[in-house]
């Protein structure tokens, strides 16, 4: 992975195994990745702006910041240092790093998001009705876990091996919609 040593380093540091000038090394290259990321995110502009620089986004009228148009197709470092001219300072080791992050960064805060979402419909009951075979979305691998374990709560589902958050955001809709029909048949 790109951030190999983003994760190990701090931790060899806390066992004493890193040396000084590797120590150092990690230092520079986090300060200078927080500089480009802090210049990325304090940098915004409108649709139109993106517009008349070639790059078509949503004219919703909100302003988005650089590092959010790293995650569009065909926006990197260069395309911004074009537009404006700090971000030419930026080395290709770091520019490569900050638009790695600022394109996944898109699907961890939705990944966080369903998790956030997860976290506050864990008490949620699933009815025993509920026909685990015909939730669409779900694997047949864990289809046939959820028939055989029959979980009674969204928790005790989130526990069962093989889970995923994805999964588990299907299992909500489909409980929602379960309940919201049963109460349109007693209405």
């Amino acid at each position: 992975a790109d951030n190999a040593d983003e994760r190990l380093t701090p931790l060899a540091m806390k066992l004493g195994i890193a040396s000084q000038e590797r120590m150092q090394r990690f230092s520079d290259v986090v300060q200078d990745l927080e500089k480009a990321r802090d210049l990325a995110l304090g940098t915004t502009m409108t649709p139109n702006e993106a517009a008349r620089h070639g790059l078509e986004i949503n004219r919703d009228g909100v302003r988005r910041s650089a590092y959010e148009l790293l995650a569009y197709p065909g926006v990197d470092v260069a395309w911004l240092a074009g537009i404006a001219p700090q971000f030419a300072a930026i080395d290709a080791k770091t520019a490569e790093r900050l638009e790695t992050e600022a394109k996944y960064s898109v699907y961890l805060d939705r990944q966080q998001a369903d998790v956030t979402q997860i976290r506050h419909e864990e008490s949620r009951l699933i009815p025993a009705s509920l026909d685990f075979a015909s939730v669409p979305g779900l694997s047949n691998e864990l289809k046939q876990k959820m028939l055989a374990r029959q979980p009674r709560s969204i928790a005790d589902a989130q526990r069962m091996e093989g889970m995923t958050p994805a999964a588990l955001t299907i299992i909500v809709a489909h409980v929602r919609n379960a309940e919201a029909a049963a109460r349109r048949n007693v209405a």
